[in-house]
């Protein structure tokens, strides 16, 4: 039996040091087949010569960084210009990375709670000055800031002073199996409340509320969790009838489902030997166990654009015009509610786990859209093992949003 591999610490800080980049690594891959990659694409498109050198480029790219699989997909003026697998979802097994493939797509995750936060708040659950404490069963306070109430708006922005602190040893954020092993509440009460098992004075920054930007997954997932609250259902499910339904995203989800068994991808871990994942989740899901299809992502991302030209059908255009407002200025880049505005005009999210790295975003100026993701991790903390996949990570997502500038 293969043993299975230990989970590494988890990225937590996409974009601290560049607006562009996702959390990249470089580990090495190898063993990996090359293979003709999959056909998506419309007969028509491929037609397009633009679209087919595009399609040579990326396929070579990924080919010789040995991604093991790879979706494409490219959104214009409010059509569906290009949408494409190449590689495997299972490498095993030879099966096709397509469209209709399904994983995780981590931090990209986070969009939707900017979503669910908004319509929150146009039910009047609460509002961005609203303290937490206001709605917790339990309390969150800075101890060296206990006057200072952390808001929602601080939750929002990653400016709240809250920090993950959770170990390698500690198996609460990752088990391996397909639900985690403790509700989404039990673990914040362990992990806020003094005394518990999982709390730790250094959980909180030297710094106050509002003060400094600083990624937290413990403070995205406490965000969902005042929803679940104030909506008397499970975020989940709050998600589930507030933006999958509407939009009919039916391979949208959060938890492994063995009926979409055949669709899934598997994940793997770039060590010095190539590593498969076995199926793992997370008890902090709303910050990254979105799992859905590069197709369905391509539609949610059309909703996208058009809430952002005050179109949209599941935010009212005030509140879509509020998510992508600037409400805290980091260095090199403005935060507006889970969504990260770059000094060129971008407006990008991304996220890289284990198995799992991925990219989206929109130019607004263009009316231009793009979504990457493929099936393993290009985490930047260990980059000396494998340069080579960083930079055609990095390489890909260039040619992406060049592609889908081009008049």
């Amino acid at each position: 039996m293969t043993p299975k591999p230990m989970l590494p610490q988890r990225a937590t800080d996409y974009l601290l040091h560049s607006c562009y980049l996702l959390l990249l690594t470089t580990l090495i891959m190898t063993g990996c087949k090359k293979t003709q990659d999959h056909q998506d694409t419309k007969p028509e498109e491929t037609k397009d010569t633009l679209s087919a050198a595009f399609t040579t480029k990326a396929g070579a790219i990924r080919a010789r960084s040995e991604m093991p699989g790879l979706y494409l997909g490219v959104q214009r003026n409010g059509k569906l210009l290009y949408s494409r697998g190449f590689g495997f979802a299972d490498e095993k097994k030879q099966r096709a990375f397509t469209g209709q493939t399904i994983m995780p797509v981590a931090s990209i995750s986070k969009t939707l709670l900017g979503i669910a936060v908004m319509k929150a708040i146009e039910e009047g659950y609460f509002d961005m000055e609203t303290p937490v404490n206001d709605i917790l069963p339990f309390k969150v306070t800075n101890p060296l800031y206990p006057e200072q109430p952390i808001r929602v708006k601080h939750l929002a922005t990653h400016t709240s002073g809250i920090q993950d602190t959770m170990s390698e040893e500690e198996p609460e954020q990752f088990t391996w199996g397909k639900v985690p092993g403790q509700t989404l509440h039990a673990f914040l009460e362990d992990y806020f409340i003094p005394g518990r098992r999982l709390y730790k004075p250094a959980s909180y920054l030297p710094e106050a509320p509002g003060k400094s930007y600083h990624y937290s997954n413990v403070a995205t997932s406490l965000l969902a969790y005042l929803i679940e609250i104030k909506a008397g259902m499970s975020y989940a499910m709050y998600v589930q009838q507030n933006i999958f339904e509407p939009l009919e995203l039916r391979t949208a989800h959060w938890y492994y489902d063995d009926r979409k068994s055949s669709q899934y991808a598997d994940l793997y871990m770039p060590t010095p030997i190539k590593q498969w994942l076995p199926v793992y989740s997370g008890i902090l899901y709303p910050d990254g166990g979105w799992r859905v299809s590069g197709e369905d992502m391509m539609r949610y991302l059309d909703e996208i654009m058009k809430g952002y030209s005050g179109a949209g059908k599941l935010l009212r255009a005030d509140s879509y015009r509020q998510l992508f407002t600037p409400q805290f200025t980091a260095t090199g880049f403005k935060l507006g509610i889970f969504w990260f505005l770059t000094p060129d005009g971008h407006i990008v999210n991304g996220g890289d786990d284990y198995g799992i790295a991925g990219d989206i975003g929109f130019d607004p100026g263009t009316k231009s859209a793009w979504f990457m993701l493929t099936n393993t991790s290009v985490d930047r903390r260990d980059n000396s093992r494998s340069p080579q996949l960083r930079d055609d990570y990095v390489e890909m997502r260039k040619l992406l949003v060049d592609f889908a500038k081009q008049p």
